[in-house]
């Protein structure tokens, strides 16, 4: 690359910043939208582990039924079987 080449490279770069800077300034929403998306954080649900009492009160451990519950699933579960 010459240095004429650079320099043209060089002076391109501002109108493209300008450019680019207009495009999302077009696209940006307004501080109270953010502001009241960003205000509820997410909260994940617990999930069941393992070795976790099974949540269809039983007593038994979760890894226990879980193959019971694929083959005939429990209402309490929520837990559809692809297997019906």
């Amino acid at each position: 690359m010459s240095s004429d080449d650079i320099q043209q490279s060089i002076e391109k770069i501002p109108p493209a910043a300008l450019r680019l800077h207009t495009h999302w300034l077009r696209h940006r929403s307004p501080i109270g939208e953010i502001q009241s998306l960003s205000s509820t954080p997410y909260v994940a649900t617990p999930k069941v582990g393992r070795n976790d009492p099974c949540p269809c009160g039983s007593g038994k451990k979760f890894k226990q039924l879980l193959f019971v519950s694929l083959i005939a699933p429990s209402p309490k579960l929520n837990i559809k079987s692809s297997f019906t």
